[in-house]
């Protein structure tokens, strides 16, 4: 799902279970355990740094992912120059 559409559903879901607190609490709490779960679901797949805490910004990131694959050609090369 794209950012915005994300953004949008989340603020609508949010109106939606400010409305239901005053009217149905039960229902509220079932929309606020809907929206969670899905956000539960999206931290599955994350990026530990080397001390082993997750990254979340983007950049960090992506700098976590540029020097795995550097070490992984530098193992590479390696192996290819011990043969």
């Amino acid at each position: 799902m794209q950012r915005s559409k994300r953004r949008i559903y989340l603020k609508e879901s949010y109106e939606e279970i400010e409305e239901l607190e005053k009217k149905d609490v039960q229902m509220m709490y079932e929309n606020v355990r809907q929206v969670t779960l899905r956000r539960k679901k999206n931290l599955k797949h994350y990026i530990k740094d080397e001390d082993g805490s997750i990254l979340i910004d983007e950049e960090s990131i992506k700098r976590r992912w540029k020097d795995n694959i550097k070490g992984l050609y530098a193992v590479m090369k390696k192996k290819k120059n011990q043969r």
